[in-house]
């Protein structure tokens, strides 16, 4: 029975660090289409130099929105790389998620909004995230996004953080429409046994807009 054991202890040891470094890979950068509005346009979004070329990248040669069939004189076009985006039907606004950010990514990019690929707003991790040193990381990423929702049809974006932190933001605008999320607590002294949280405590919540509600937990 040890001897099973400590066999069992030992492939752990040797297969663990080999899954952990293969959760921790970046999302690979590929080309790909992203079909907007029914079908009636295509947003196009290419890797850029890269040295294999795609029917993608054959077909387009910018990154951009398209009319559907159209291959050339996109409505707009944008000159970064994203994995992932969120596009409203009508085409014109657009959300840009960043890359999975480093280890001590804080200030790497988190989320920026687009009009007809005009920059509107842009906000780095430690823009959304109270603490950041704090959030859980991998062997070399940082993990801020718990989830997220992309409502297109009123032009919505809700987002919570690792820590609870919530957001509602104006897709049209890349403003924040209402928030809400733990705050620090100055100090917790013990009295007793029991914790005092002082005068401030929970939750602060705070609205922007009558427009729309963030969801009840």
């Amino acid at each position: 029975m040890k001897r099973t054991s400590l066999c069992l202890a030992i492939l752990i040891s040797l297969l663990l660090p080999a899954a952990l470094a293969h959760a921790d890979e970046p999302v690979l950068a590929e080309d790909y289409i992203v079909d907007v509005g029914d079908g009636r346009y295509v947003f196009v979004m290419l890797v850029g130099e890269s040295p294999v070329v795609t029917e993608i990248g054959a077909k387009y040669q910018e990154s951009g929105l398209y009319e559907a069939g159209e291959t050339e004189n996109p409505l707009w076009t944008v000159e970064w790389y994203a994995t992932e985006v969120d596009i409203t039907p009508d085409g014109k606004h657009l959300v840009r998620w960043g890359p999975w950010p480093s280890i001590d990514g804080y200030d790497e990019l988190a989320l920026e909004f687009y009009e007809s690929g005009d920059l509107l707003r842009s906000y780095r991790v430690s823009d959304l995230v109270a603490n950041p040193q704090k959030l859980p990381r991998t062997v070399s990423h940082l993990a801020w996004k718990a989830e997220s929702s992309f409502d297109a049809g009123n032009g919505e974006l809700y987002l919570r953080t690792e820590h609870d932190e919530e957001y509602r933001f104006d897709v049209t605008t890349g403003e924040i429409m209402e928030e809400r999320g733990p705050i620090n607590v100055p100090f917790c002294p013990m009295i007793g046994g029991i914790v005092v949280l002082g005068p401030v405590g929970g939750l602060l919540f705070r609205k922007r807009s009558k427009a729309s509600s963030l969801p009840e937990h």
